[in-house]
């Protein structure tokens, strides 16, 4: 049995990711009526923030074949560019 706390809830982390994600892309597709690049930034932030979460699991880490050292690593990225097209929206539109 393994004492490492930190999986569950960095699974937890990644399935409300993956959730999120899913939910700010299929959002995004109901704003091609106002304007289609905002719409494509906004799907483009749900994209990167589903791939955040599936780059946190245990899936893609035996998939990919990623240490967990880079795991984290491929998360934060993808956390941190959804972070950066949000700013970019707020400051468009």
């Amino acid at each position: 049995m393994s004492t490492d706390t930190s999986t569950g809830g960095s699974s937890r982390v990644s399935r409300l990711n993956i959730l999120f994600g899913a939910f700010v892309t299929a959002y995004g597709f109901l704003f091609i009526g106002q304007s289609v690049g905002q719409a494509a930034l906004v799907v483009a932030i749900g994209l990167v923030t589903l791939l955040s979460g599936v780059a946190g699991t245990a899936w893609a880490a035996d998939r990919f074949d990623l240490s967990p050292t880079r795991q984290r690593r491929l998360r934060t990225g993808f956390a941190v560019a959804a972070i950066v097209l949000l700013a970019v929206f707020f400051v468009v539109y």
